[in-house]
């Protein structure tokens, strides 16, 4: 009995190390921010990949690729980057809201 005790607090014990490794690598909401993000004057959000609302819909993931007032949520600071033509760094979710 003493060895499924054992067992289970290792288990509980490695289950709780992940969650909290998950928590701590999940971005602060505070550390985001809404990013334009243009190329060549103009946006290079893709194809339903917006975060945003705007006048011409209602919800994220509706604006079709380089609508104009469509954003995303970056890292702070990454918008200036993207806006600058500089890739380098972003992850890929990031990555995979711009059509570039």
């Amino acid at each position: 009995m003493s060895q499924k005790l054992g067992i289970f607090a290792a288990v509980t014990a490695a289950t709780a190390l992940m969650s909290t490794a998950a928590f701590a690598a999940a971005p602060d909401a505070s550390a985001m921010e809404h990013c334009v993000a243009m190329k060549d004057g103009k946006n290079i959000v893709a194809d339903h990949k917006n975060d945003c609302k705007t006048d011409a819909h209602s919800c994220a993931g509706q604006a079709a690729a380089g609508t104009a007032d469509s954003w995303i949520n970056v890292p702070t600071g990454a918008c200036a980057k993207i806006n600058a033509g500089d890739m380098t760094g972003l992850d890929d979710a990031t990555k995979a809201k711009l059509a570039v």
